[in-house]
């Protein structure tokens, strides 16, 4: 084909080849950029932001576990009681922010079903830590009656445990669930990577 066109011509007709594959190397290279970028973009502002908030509300709640069970401690020194509430007001401001932070985030599917369950789970234990606040303020205020104290302590390791461990149990699901989106997320970045190789080997071939 070439041998029987003029000098000029095949030139002409190289640059036009050679436009074209660059066009071609190009526009792969903006597909895969472009759709490695979205993948990136996810895992940065999405993703690990979610395992992260909820990796600071199950700090938040072993917490306020731990500083309950401190409170039930017969005979506590009213200054270690005092910090153990200041540390409790302290952890569910913590966790107030990281459940902000998880619902200004793209929730759908199966993870707003699952979310919701957390909620649910999460508010049940949360009315039972409130009733807990209302009973040692009420020891306080007996002047450390004992028979009240054992109310707290009948609350904390019964009712109370219970809902923890609901809500402790659904909060697990979720980081699970996250961690697994987000390495899901991370092989679709690696195949995009991939198959931009791929694609653009097979067109120098």
């Amino acid at each position: 084909m070439f041998g029987n066109m003029k000098l000029g011509a095949k030139v002409a007709s190289a640059f036009v080849i050679l436009v074209l594959m660059s066009s071609i190397i190009g526009g792969i290279g903006y597909w895969g950029m472009s759709k490695l970028g979205n993948v990136v973009d996810d895992l940065g502002k999405n993703r690990m932001v979610k395992v992260q908030a909820l990796g600071d509300i199950s700090e938040a709640q072993t917490a306020v576990k731990s500083a309950e069970r401190t409170l039930l401690i017969a005979g506590l020194d009213r200054t270690m009681a005092a910090r153990q509430l200041d540390e409790i007001k302290r952890a569910w401001e913590r966790a107030d922010k990281a459940i902000k932070m998880y619902e200004s985030l793209p929730i759908t599917g199966a993870g707003k079903a699952l979310w919701e369950k957390n909620m649910t789970a999460w508010n049940a234990w949360k009315k039972d830590h409130q009733d807990f606040l209302r009973l040692n303020d009420e020891y306080v205020r007996s002047g450390y009656n004992p028979a009240i104290l054992a109310q707290m302590q009948s609350h904390a390791l019964d009712r109370e445990f219970r809902s923890f461990g609901e809500a402790e149990k659904i909060l697990n699901e979720m980081i699970e669930f996250n961690s697994k989106q987000a390495q899901e997320q991370m092989l679709v970045a690696d195949k995009t990577e991939s198959t931009s190789l791929y694609i653009l080997l097979g067109v120098l071939a």
